[in-house]
């Protein structure tokens, strides 16, 4: 067929020939495109993150997570701030109210050893060994496990330690004092 032998004849001479014209000059799909973006789009917050000198106890508990940001921003405002709390260290521990002057001691209302921190509550408290141990399965945690776990296992726990904790914010010193079992 002469047509065909013309077409493939002017294909090969098309073919060794440079391109001109826009890049990219074969088809990108949008999945490609969307792809590309999602992976530039993490590594920019990612690094962001790192890029930050400041937050030490945030950056202690919280790595950038789409799916982790999507859970806490479906809870109630109540779980939302005290999760937010816990992880930053502005909550109603003793640490944090002594540093906002509303507390004179900052020792753990639990083991009465150690400063008492949203990370020493969370993580290393030896009184609350056996609560965690139940919860989370482990009886002592690193931060980063913190995020890494369900956020209702955490609620839970701050709830069941300190069940007031939730309204602590607008409370304040006054909640500080209160003990596991409710009494101040």
């Amino acid at each position: 067929m002469e047509g065909n032998e013309k077409a493939d004849s002017l294909a090969r001479i098309g073919s060794s020939t440079d391109f001109v014209g826009p890049e990219p000059f074969c088809g990108v799909s949008t999945s490609c495109l969307k792809a590309e973006l999602r992976i530039w789009e993490s590594s920019m917050i990612d690094a962001n993150w790192r890029a930050i000198s400041t937050l030490r106890q945030s950056k202690q508990f919280i790595t950038p997570c789409k799916r982790i940001t999507r859970s806490l921003l479906s809870l109630n405002k109540v779980d939302l701030s005290t999760l937010t709390g816990l992880l930053t260290g502005h909550c109603p521990s003793k640490y944090h109210l002594k540093k906002i002057g509303k507390l004179t001691d900052d020792t753990c209302r639990f083991c009465n050893i150690e400063v008492e921190t949203s990370e020493h509550l969370l993580c290393q408290c030896s009184a609350l060994i056996q609560r965690r141990l139940r919860i989370f399965g482990k009886g002592v945690l690193m931060p980063n496990e913190i995020w890494s776990t369900e956020l209702k296992k955490v609620k839970n726990f701050i709830k069941e330690v300190i069940p007031s904790w939730g309204e602590m914010h607008s409370h304040g010193a006054a909640i500080a004092h209160t003990h596991s079992d409710g009494t101040n």
